[in-house]
């Protein structure tokens, strides 16, 4: 059902996106800068729908000013804005996970500790912590020209530049992700000042 501005009315937008969902999409988004993970509006965070639609922060947007209501939708298809304003910069990323894997959420964030890695150019060493590894699931490098390659291959892709992207089945999982990512970063970086290997 599309209104005069060639989306979908405000109905059709709740069967899509329920308070519920909105609500559940709002509160991981919000936590994105309590745990280290956030950098104002350079950080997004989508939640899959039914019928190959997503919803995500508009671009420029920050979680920490978002309302329910400001969520935009996307057609997973063609990119398409189903409604509410321009998405995320980095929503082609979003995309190419939704379409090659099974993930519900997406985050892409920006923890200090993996961005300086990210810029070195090279992956911590697992051994380093080997719980939070193993918690990450895998972790991939790559430039902002082969992330959408790199998603098929790696649960989590350091963007040197762009910061840490992550996917599960929730958001609540994507975090936990992107927190054991973070943490097998810190302790590389902790080693390798104390002269140990990264």
């Amino acid at each position: 059902m599309a209104n005069s501005q060639g989306g979908i009315d405000q109905r059709t937008r709740s069967v899509l996106a329920p308070e519920k969902v909105r609500r559940e999409a709002l509160e991981a988004g919000r936590s994105l800068h309590p745990l280290g993970l956030g950098a104002g509006n350079l950080s997004e965070l989508s939640l899959r729908l039914a019928g190959d639609v997503c919803l995500a922060n508009p671009a420029g947007v920050s979680y920490l000013e978002m309302t329910l209501d400001r969520f935009c939708l996307v057609s997973l298809e063609k990119e398409h804005v189903l409604a509410g304003d321009a998405p995320p910069r980095r929503m082609a990323w979003h995309r190419a996970v939704y379409l090659q894997t099974n993930a519900r959420a997406v985050v892409l964030c920006q923890p200090w500790a993996a961005l300086v890695v990210a810029a070195q150019g090279r992956l911590p060493d697992p051994r380093v912590l080997p719980g939070a590894a193993q918690a990450a699931g895998g972790l991939g490098l790559a430039q902002e020209d082969a992330v959408e390659t790199a998603v098929t291959r790696w649960p989590a892709v350091l963007v040197p530049g762009s910061g840490l992207l992550v996917w599960a089945a929730s958001p609540g999982a994507a975090l936990a992700r992107a927190e054991a990512v973070q943490r097998w970063c810190e302790a590389a970086l902790h080693l390798a000042a104390c002269g140990g290997e990264r």
